[in-house]
């Protein structure tokens, strides 16, 4: 919002500028690098992935199916590169942060860029919190999981102490 502000001058808006690239760059390091067991998350290539969660896994009910969590993401994804600013005209941050660059020259298309923004953050948040009750469902099953271990293993205990009772009795 500071870059659309008209009391500031080149200078000021070149520093924003460079602001505004580290972020989008840190955004594509994140997206690209992130991976679970060397499976990356987010470039589109976990289809079809599922997560057992129960015995039988044959039984559908016994899987998590994470794949919708786990869709693509990055600049072109989010509208950071390829969104209303440019009219899908930009390929990459070069196009928008080279210093030559006349797409974000004008109040309005710094603030039309700040809504492409603003759509692809919550885009991903959309996708982050899909995570986060992947998460949370996992969680929980892993408790009922753990709660059932504790109840088998309370049962047996009693059933060896009545074993063991029946056993000194008949002594």
């Amino acid at each position: 919002v500071q870059m659309a502000n008209d009391t500031n001058g080149d200078d000021q808006r070149s520093a924003i500028a460079a602001e505004m690239r580290q972020v989008a760059e840190n955004i594509q390091r994140l997206t690209a690098s992130a991976e679970f067991n060397g499976r990356p998350l987010f470039d589109g290539s976990v289809a079809n992935a599922r997560i057992q969660i129960g015995n039988g896994s044959a039984n559908i009910t016994n899987t998590l199916d994470v794949a919708a969590a786990l869709q693509q993401v990055d600049l072109d994804t989010l509208g950071l590169t390829n969104g209303a600013t440019s009219g899908g005209t930009i390929t990459d941050l070069d196009d928008l942060f080279d210093g030559t660059t006349t797409l974000l020259d004008n109040n309005t298309a710094i603030l039309q860029y700040i809504e492409d923004i603003d759509a692809g953050l919550a885009q991903l948040n959309q996708q982050r919190s899909a995570i986060g009750a992947f998460e949370n469902q996992l969680t929980r099953t892993i408790d009922f999981i753990d709660l059932n271990v504790i109840n088998i293993e309370a049962t047996r205990s009693r059933i060896e102490d009545t074993n063991f009772a029946q056993e000194t009795s008949e002594l």
